[in-house]
């Protein structure tokens, strides 16, 4: 008598890409673009308010307040900007100001989240869990990107909490 398995399989196998590698910004041209602007805008909002009411002058530590926001700003603009987001065999990775990355093999959920069509307002991204819990999100900025994406989402669809 053969015995045969009959144990349902709880999780996945590791997802493999069919690509060895993709690569892309994080976030695409007009979403960068249109953060650009936000961000000088409030610059420069903020500096006028401060030069045109004389608030300089009567209050100094306003002033550090505002050169303290606005480097803030830069900051994460500046690393927004050039976020790069990679898709290997081995692993998921997205640098910024948080550098993260995780091994494919680890991976034990991937749910892809986007918005046709509005992919330059709303960013597409990548909720990733890994076996014990945590979720990370991956943003993509890129065609290629999101195919590969939304094939690690179809992938992990059949294990849907």
């Amino acid at each position: 008598m053969t015995m045969t398995n009959t144990t349902p399989q709880f999780f996945p196998a590791p997802y493999q890409p069919d690509t060895p590698k993709v690569t892309g910004p994080s976030f695409g041209r007009a979403f960068r673009a249109t953060a650009t602007v936000l961000v000088f805008t409030l610059m420069a909002w903020g500096i006028r308010v401060l030069v045109q009411d004389g608030l300089t002058s009567t209050n100094p530590t306003l002033l550090s307040w505002v050169v303290a926001g606005c480097g803030l700003l830069l900051v994460m603009w500046w690393t927004m900007v050039r976020s790069v987001t990679t898709l290997t065999n081995e692993q998921l990775s997205q640098t910024g100001f948080w550098r993260k990355s995780i091994p494919l093999a680890e991976i034990g959920y991937a749910k892809f989240m986007r918005l046709k069509g509005l992919e330059w307002l709303i960013a597409p991204r990548l909720y990733v869990r890994t076996g014990h819990g945590p979720f990370k999100t991956y943003y993509a900025g890129h065609p290629d990107l999101w195919a590969a994406f939304e094939a690690m989402s179809t992938h992990f669809s059949p294990y849907k909490d």
